[in-house]
Order: C-alpha cells, then sequence, then structure tokens
C-alpha cells in the first residue's frame, strides 16, 4: 500500500486464515516446549516432565524406579503402577521391568523376580542392578558355572562394572568348586583378566583355590610374576608353606617333589623368589642389599643400621631334613661391639628360639672380614625353617654398616647316619 493511501478492513476469510495460523503455530510450539521440557526433565524432574508429556515412559519408568527407593508406605504399589504406566508406552522400557523385577524380589516372589530380571537381561546387556541380581541368584542355587558366566558378561560387557564385579568374583574365587569353570574362562584371556588376577593376588579370601586359579601365569611375563610374588608373600606370613612350595613349583615348572634344602643366593650374586630367596628389608634406619664390599670383590649383602634399631634384614625359608649340618659365612665391616654385630640364625618355622646363632669375632671388624662358622641340628618335626640375618644398631646415632657374604649349609649325617 502506497504511503497515504486509504487503509482497507480485512475480509472475513483473511481473519480466519491468519487465526488458523496463529493456532497451528501455537500447537507446535506447544508440542516442542513439551517434548522439549520431557527431555531436559526426565531424568532428574520425572513428574515435571509427566505433566508437560503424559506419554513419556522414560519419565514414569524414572518415576517408578524412584518411588521404590522412597521410605513411604505403599512405595512398592506406586513403584508397580508407575512402572506399568510406562511399560504401556514403552513395552521395553529396561529401568520399568527392572523395577517390576526389584518389587517381586521384596515382596518374596523370587521365581517371579528371577523371570523379569532375565527379560531385562534380554532387553539390555548393560543393566548392572540385572546382573549382580542374577549371578547372586545363580551362585545361591549353586549353579556355578552360571555364576561364573554371569560375572564374566557383566565384566565384560563394560568397564565401568568392574569396580562393582572384579571383588565379587574375587569373593566367589573361594569355593573351590569354582576353580575350574573360573580357569577355564581366564584361558580364553578375557579383557578383565590383569585387573582380576591383581586383585585375587592381594584379597583372595582362600589362598588354596587361589593358587589353582593362579597356577597357570608365565614366570616370566613381569607382571605375572609380580602376582605371584604377592601370593608367595601372603603364604609365607600366614604359614602355609607346603601350598607356597606347591605354587612355586608349578609355575616354575619343576617337579613337586623337589625340595628347597639348600640356601638360594648364599653369595648374593643373583636372586631369587621369597620365601624361597632373599627377602631383603628396605627401610631409612634399617637396611640390607646386594652392593659391592669394601676392596670391590663382587656382591655381598650390605647391611645398613642405625638409631639403636634392630632385626632381621633379610631371611628365606629351608626345608632341610631332620639331621646335622654345618653353617658358615663370611663377615666383614662389624661393629666392634659383639652385641652389635650381625647374627645369622635358624629357626623352626613358627617358633622364635633359634637352632644356630653364628656372629663373627672380632676378626670381623676389618674390611677383609673373616669366615666363620657353627654346628646346626634339625630336629624331627621341624619341617621348616628360617633363615635370618639379623642386625642390631648401637645406642648411638650413628649408622653402622657390615657385609656378609659366602653363607653356606652342608650336609654332616641325617638320620640314621654316622
Amino acid at each position: 500500500m502506497a504511503f497515504g493511501e486509504a487503509w482497507s478492513r480485512p475480509s472475513f476469510f483473511q481473519l480466519s486464515a491468519l487465526a488458523l495460523k496463529t493456532g497451528a503455530a501455537a500447537i507446535a510450539l506447544l508440542i516442542v516446549v513439551s517434548v522439549t521440557t520431557a527431555g531436559v526433565y526426565g531424568e532428574t524432574r520425572p513428574v515435571t516432565a509427566l505433566a508437560w508429556s503424559p506419554a513419556n515412559a522414560e519419565a514414569a519408568s524414572i518415576w517408578a524406579s524412584r518411588a521404590l527407593r522412597a521410605d513411604k508406605a505403599g512405595a512398592d504399589a506406586h513403584a508397580r503402577v508407575m512402572a506399568q504406566v510406562a511399560l504401556a508406552r514403552d513395552a521395553t522400557s529396561v529401568d520399568a521391568w527392572r523395577t517390576l523385577a526389584e518389587t517381586a524380589d521384596r515382596k518374596g516372589d523370587v521365581g517371579l523376580a528371577r523371570r523379569r530380571y532375565s527379560w531385562v537381561e534380554r532387553l539390555s546387556r548393560r543393566d548392572q542392578q540385572t546382573h549382580f541380581w542374577l549371578a547372586n541368584d545363580f551362585l545361591q542355587r549353586g549353579m556355578i558355572g552360571a555364576t561364573v558366566e554371569q560375572l564374566d558378561l557383566a565384566l565384560r560387557t563394560s568397564e565401568s562394572n568392574w569396580d562393582r564385579f572384579l571383588p565379587m568374583m574375587v569373593a566367589a574365587s573361594a569355593d573351590a568348586r569354582v576353580v575350574e569353570p573360573l580357569r577355564r574362562r581366564l584361558q580364553s584371556a578375557p579383557n578383565w583378566r590383569d585387573p582380576f588376577m591383581a586383585r585375587l593376588a592381594a584379597s583372595a579370601p582362600n589362598l588354596s583355590t587361589a593358587a589353582q586359579i593362579a597356577g597357570s601365569l608365565d614366570w616370566h611375563v613381569p607382571a605375572q610374576r609380580e602376582w605371584i610374588a604377592i601370593l608367595l608373600q601372603r603364604m609365607a606370613d600366614r604359614g602355609d608353606y607346603d601350598l607356597a612350595w606347591r605354587f612355586y613349583t608349578q609355575v616354575r615348572g619343576w617337579p613337586t617333589s623337589q625340595r628347597p634344602a639348600r640356601i638360594v643366593d648364599g653369595d648374593f650374586e643373583s636372586s631369587g623368589q621369597y620365601p624361597f630367596g632373599w627377602g631383603l628389608v628396605d627401610e631409612d634406619d634399617l637396611s640390607a642389599q646386594r652392593g659391592a664390599r669394601p676392596g670391590d670383590k663382587g656382591n655381598s649383602l650390605l647391611i645398613g643400621v642405625s638409631d639403636g634399631h634392630s632385626g632381621s634384614v633379610a631371611r628365606q625359608l629351608l626345608a632341610l631334613p631332620a639331621g646335622a649340618y654345618r653353617i658358615s659365612a663370611r663377615m666383614g665391616g662389624v661393629p666392634k661391639e659383639a652385641d652389635e654385630r650381625p647374627n645369622i640364625t635358624v629357626s623352626c618355622a613358627g617358633q622364635s628360639s633359634p637352632l644356630v646363632s653364628l656372629r663373627g669375632s672380632e676378626a670381623a671388624t676389618t674390611d677383609e672380614g673373616g669366615v666363620f662358622a657353627a654346628d646346626l641340628s634339625v630336629p624331627e618335626g621341624c619341617a621348616w625353617q628360617w633363615l635370618a640375618v639379623e642386625a642390631t644398631g648401637g645406642d648411638e646415632p650413628t649408622e653402622v654398616s657390615s657385609w656378609v657374604d659366602d653363607l653356606a649349609i652342608r650336609v654332616l649325617h641325617g638320620p640314621g647316619q654316622g
């Protein structure tokens, strides 16, 4: 319309068309707002989401799940109603089916709960609660293979499940019936094998079954050798020496009949696996380590002790048969005070009184040192012995450094020998 031209009134048809367009736009806007609101508040504020979008199945299922957690009378009934509302809108809602499974379980209807949890598992392999319930259900019914399979499925599905289900697998390992199905599962190298083995080594409730499960570990793989070392340490600390030896010979591929009847690494030039090799202490005021002694004559056990500290700085487990022996060692750099010199002892495992105590004499105070020996008698009933190097610091806050080398035990005669 040109400037100054007279304005004409819109016709009835024009007004009707405008009204229709405006109404359609308003309806479209309302739909967008309701869908957007339902999407935004579906998880955080399901009641608000349902008010805007009554057909929102996700909001209904979340409301049902939260109703189940409410500590109120009638919470289970409310949860069931909301779950059924959600399923009427989406028959594949995992949250809704899980809520119905849980309400059945809480009501004591285990059979119905089992059927519903099984259905949830068919809908989604990622539901933690479903895996947890089914695994426990299998275990309680003695279905050991199914228990391991369920936990394996949960662990393989997502690494986010590991913190919850790895402890369950470790706990289940205490049952002897779990050993074989679990070993078969581990042979396929699932993605959870290494974190499981690390947890098993550190916290297995049954060391006997743990040894069977871990018996196929490869000694030559550094990470696996570390798990072996942790298990051996725990077995030794518990006094399970026969178990420790069987496990050690298995992973090393040695005959079980072979016994550790000699000192391993008595010259400190190599290394062994504790407790059947040296276990060395490494603390600020009390330590032992392999290193060159004065004069650079090869490695020795270098002992450091200060501030009056004392204790065992090195030890290993032996299985000397009953009989008579001669123990010998070279020592040097020891203090002049006799009670501050290193003391080498052999004791029956589990007993505090030593069978022999070998302490260097005045000759050991020099850097050159000397060789010292003593007789050792191992009685019947003393199947395992601890060989230990003990150190004692003086009263003065000064560091004392000594060395021990060439530790050996030779047989004089055994039972029935002259």
